[in-house]
């Protein structure tokens, strides 16, 4: 261990210590310091060249996390905004303001992505940039989600003391260490703002977990107070179930992009971690697998493990866990309405967009018949129907026959397994039953169902075998450091 981290992370701390330990590691070093700032000269230089050698007028500006000086030492994300006038459309955006900000970052690895409308990511020595062209607005005209950035710099920086900002680092440590970092498709949990929100709002990162421990749906954080007196007009305009009211902008809720469940996990890692306080809430121990410990965790659950394998998604990353997230409610309601009880379900991708569903089911395989319940026998005109449908029906295997005053039947199934039921619906992408569009294409190019044992040839995908260990686990991360 260097002098910077002293401690071996298997010691025992108390919650204080632990909380100093982090501190100390998330903070970055007066050379890491110099190292980002040099790349961030940079690229502020390129991108304003690029900008008025294409005879663009455009406002280039640092923001995010670095600007906010509340980044974490090793993981600096820049964020450059190209702000042009308030008279151009979005169309500008992307016709003009992308060719110029790609000329800028030429030389670099570079992939686009998607928020409200395109920007660019790239990788410059080592250090993650992302230049983000958006309109230069008065506060409360914004014509597009990015504009609020530039205002949101200014509030923190004019907030946040250094003490802060310490605070601010060791929540987004515990958010990303637990899985819950992050506003995108993906996580749909907390954002680097509303970490900064939440730790203004409460003064320290232990005030935060203590309150946060208590949290209930609904919960309404107003650092402004714009809503004091009128919370229930919040609770009206919010309908999210964790509502922190964007101080720049009184009708947004930055909390929006959390989804339920991410909420419900912060609240129980802030239990956990005041109840027994473990440096694996922050930093999660690395999974070392192979597929014999697949085969394993396979064999401790039961089995009944069906996975799909779309294939690689043709979008933007955003799009792409969008419509993943869809496919996979759409297929796990096929299933339970063939009659599959479906213990639980999760979507999965890799960095390129390779894509896997994944489903714990009670059985792979049914039983041929079912009791197929019918209406109550005094009901006549209802009795009439049900007798007609099902009396000489090819699929009634037997009855009906008359119990506790109503008609019932055993039919049988059209499905017994559920991979044939998935290969069957999916033949022709899947458009029929309302798979989204970007995932119906992939799935019309080829696709697998793996079952069970099958699943060792998930090792072909890079990270495929630990998301399927997570999975068969049943485990979100943050619990394994309550073990």
């Amino acid at each position: 261990m260097s002098g910077r981290h002293p401690r071996s992370e298997r010691d025992p701390l108390d919650l204080q210590g632990l909380v100093e330990y982090v501190a100390e590691r998330v903070t970055p070093h007066p050379d890491e310091y110099r190292r980002v700032n040099a790349v961030i000269d940079e690229v502020l230089w390129r991108v304003r060249g690029a900008l008025e050698a294409h005879r663009i007028e455009a406002t280039v500006t640092l923001e995010g996390s670095v600007a906010k000086d509340t980044w974490l030492s090793g993981e600096a994300d820049v964020d450059v905004f190209v702000q042009v006038s308030p008279l151009k459309d979005k169309g500008f955006l992307e016709a003009a303001c992308l060719p110029a900000i790609r000329d800028s970052l030429k030389g670099y690895t570079m992939v686009e992505r998607y928020a409200e409308h395109p920007y660019i990511e790239a990788y410059v020595k080592d250090v993650r940039i992302n230049v983000v062209p958006c309109f230069r607005v008065e506060r409360g005209e914004w014509l597009s989600a990015a504009d609020r950035t530039p205002y949101h710099t200014g509030y923190m920086k004019e907030k946040l003391t250094p003490a802060l900002r310490r605070e601010v680092r060791i929540l987004k440590r515990l958010m990303k260490g637990s899985g819950l970092y992050g506003a995108e498709a993906k996580v749909r949990g907390f954002s680097g703002l509303l970490c900064e929100l939440l730790t203004l709002n409460y003064g320290s990162f232990l005030d935060l977990v203590k309150a946060a421990s208590r949290w209930r749906r609904r919960e309404l954080i107003d650092v402004e107070g714009y809503y004091q007196g009128r919370e229930s007009d919040a609770l009206k305009i919010f309908p999210e179930p964790l509502i922190v009211v964007d101080p720049v902008d009184p009708y947004r809720n930055t909390a929006a992009a959390v989804h339920e469940d991410t909420m419900w996990g912060f609240i129980s890692v802030s239990r956990l971690l005041l109840e027994r306080p473990n440096i694996r809430f922050f930093y999660p121990e690395a999974l070392s697998l192979e597929e014999a410990s697949i085969m394993d965790s396979l064999g401790k659950a039961g089995g009944n493990l069906l996975v799909l394998d779309v294939g690689v998604v043709d979008a933007v990353v955003d799009v792409v866990w969008s419509q993943l997230y869809k496919a996979e409610k759409v297929l796990r309601r096929l299933l339970i309405d063939a009659g599959f009880k479906v213990i639980r379900s999760t979507a999965w991708s890799s960095p390129d967009n390779r894509c896997l569903i994944f489903f714990k089911l009670e059985s792979v395989e049914l039983p041929p018949t079912y009791r197929h319940i019918g209406p109550p026998v005094e009901m006549m005109g209802d009795s009439d129907k049900f007798l007609g449908r099902h009396l000489k029906a090819v699929d009634t295997a037997a009855g009906p026959w008359i119990e506790d005053g109503r008609w019932i039947a055993e039919k049988l199934r059209r499905y017994r397994r559920a991979d044939r039921l998935i290969a069957e619906k999916l033949a022709d992408g899947g458009g029929s039953i309302g798979i989204p569009s970007k995932v119906c294409e992939s799935l019309k190019k080829g696709f697998r169902v793996i079952l069970n044992e099958e699943a060792s040839a998930l090792a072909e995908i890079p990270g495929a075998l630990e998301e399927a260990y997570r999975f068969l686990s049943g485990r979100p991360i943050w619990l394994d450091a309550a073990l």
